[in-house]
């Protein structure tokens, strides 16, 4: 068998990703306007100062997207989260899905800030609303310089 034989094979036997395409039409048409009504509404809670309302929008927000991949979060602590506390919590983010995941399994007891790469916040929608209510834009290219973002938001506590 010639070399065309075995790719041939190698392409039929690879195990296909779960809905290809018409997964990726889906998510898009769901993604963008759900993005879009709730950015509209954290850039709204933003203007009238309102935690409860962008609470409320990144809440939905979250849940929206969790619902679309199937997922249920059942949220459950060793120890409780002190509302009077403030935490860092740090995620290897290796799926699109750890932002709504932390979001609600923080969101009865704290009001959460990410740090998120630069170009997010050019983002329509998405990065207005992050830039008006706190998130906090890194430079990926330099570690440095993030460790150094990242150590002056913990010394200052009015940035958490």
């Amino acid at each position: 068998m010639g070399a065309s034989g075995l790719t041939e094979v190698v392409e039929k036997d690879r195990p296909r990703e779960s809905g290809g395409l018409f997964r990726g039409v889906v998510i898009g048409l769901f993604l963008i306007p759900w993005t879009m009504l709730w950015g509209t509404v954290t850039i709204l809670a933003a203007f009238v100062k309102s935690a409860s309302l962008f609470q409320t929008g990144v809440g939905w927000w979250s849940r929206g997207i969790l619902a679309l991949g199937g997922i249920k979060l059942d949220v459950r602590y060793d120890v409780p989260l002190d509302p009077a506390k403030q935490y860092v919590f740090l995620s290897n983010h290796q799926s699109a899905l750890d932002i709504p995941t932390l979001i609600l399994s923080t969101a009865k007891t704290h009001d959460v800030r990410f740090m998120a790469k630069e170009s997010l916040f050019k983002v329509p929608f998405m990065g207005w609303g992050m830039s008006r209510n706190g998130f906090v834009p890194i430079r990926r290219e330099s570690a440095r310089a993030a460790a150094e973002m990242f150590q002056e938001i913990l010394s200052d506590k009015s940035k958490l």
